[in-house]
């Protein structure tokens, strides 16, 4: 299960190798590895932008991705052995219009990403199978040697093509298909997707935290989700009696998670809500959110803080919450951050 980590800083797979991880001779142009060291930064001139005017909306996420790839792509050390900080780097290409799709696509095959993934559009929908996946295929053939996934959530894209139809055949039109990440609540389809294509090297990616077990009963292979972030030790002990089919503890372990969330639910739920959590377990600053949407509130913080706690996922010395007053005066101030 890819959301599991192996025992190592950083909650990583070793490795015992310095190459990419695609196996080539030696990493990116832009990109170096060199053990507890910081990697190189990209050259400026890749992120194709001036100093003195403000990035593109483009530019940003190319900026993102390069540093993203850059840790990536980084080694530790634990004892001999040498590890890369992340075990894969697949970058999200999305976007409304395919030309920009296509250049982040070109892009994080130049940085050396492991895979790239795609949601639909979602302002001027496709209406069938056939004008997605010929979308899809465009955006795939701007990086034809990387390993192409598809980002199904049609909550948030209000496009219902099942996830089912789609992958009928998708091979045949997008070579590089290489699996889902399915974040919808239907397990209809989910289940369907799996059982259909067994003979086939998909992943299927789950991305709905609350229901991850239900998922891995059905076949799932890895997961994503925004809540391991800071409760991705309670899903590993989750994983790990799965595996030894320890089902009941496994249970116990998903109903826990399913508390905190239905809590924080019912509190309002969303992005910034998820940065405030991670300022405060990780002690490290994630910004304000951009409008439309607002900061957490300080009655949320202390709400969500009493929860974790009493739920046993944090004791008080774990909390890291000196930077949360920077967090919460800085939305005021800024809407720049990411």
């Amino acid at each position: 299960i890819d959301v599991k980590a192996k025992e190592s800083p950083g909650g990583v797979r070793r490795r015992k190798d310095r190459l990419s991880r695609r196996g080539r001779e030696r990493l990116p142009r832009g990109i170096q590895a060199h053990g507890r060291q910081r990697a190189r930064r990209v050259p400026r001139r890749k992120l194709r932008c001036s100093q003195s005017r403000r990035l593109t909306h483009t530019a940003q996420r190319n900026q993102l991705f390069s540093h993203w790839s850059i840790r990536g792509l980084s080694c530790g050390r634990t004892g001999s052995e040498e590890y890369f900080w992340l075990d894969q780097v697949v970058i999200h290409v999305g976007a409304l219009s395919l030309k920009e799709s296509q250049e982040l696509a070109r892009h994080a095959a130049e940085i050396g990403a492991d895979g790239i993934a795609v949601i639909a559009p979602f302002f001027l929908k496709p209406w069938n199978k056939d004008v997605l996946i010929n979308f899809l295929k465009e955006v795939a053939a701007a990086a034809p040697a990387l390993p192409f996934y598809y980002y199904h959530i049609p909550a948030l894209t209000g496009v219902k093509i099942r996830a089912e139809e789609l992958l009928d055949g998708i091979q045949d039109k997008i070579p590089t298909f290489q699996g889902l990440k399915f974040s919808d609540t239907d397990l209809l389809d989910f289940g369907q997707c799996v059982d259909q294509n067994r003979q086939r090297q998909f992943a299927f990616l789950f991305g709905v935290d609350e229901q991850l077990l239900s998922a891995l009963v059905m076949g799932a292979t890895g997961a994503v989700g925004s809540t391991y972030n800071y409760l991705g030790k309670e899903t590993n002990q989750m994983l790990e009696a799965f595996e030894r089919k320890d089902f009941s503890s496994a249970l116990n372990h998903q109903f826990c998670i399913q508390r905190f969330i239905n809590f924080v639910l019912k509190l309002g739920f969303g992005v910034s809500q998820t940065k405030a959590i991670m300022t405060l377990v990780s002690g490290i600053p994630m910004g304000p959110p951009r409008p439309p949407l607002q900061k957490a509130s300080r009655e949320f913080i202390d709400d969500a803080k009493a929860k974790l706690k009493s739920l046993g996922f944090l004791s008080s010395t774990d909390l890291k919450d000196g930077n949360l007053e920077s967090y919460i005066a800085s939305a005021s101030l800024s809407n720049q951050s990411v």
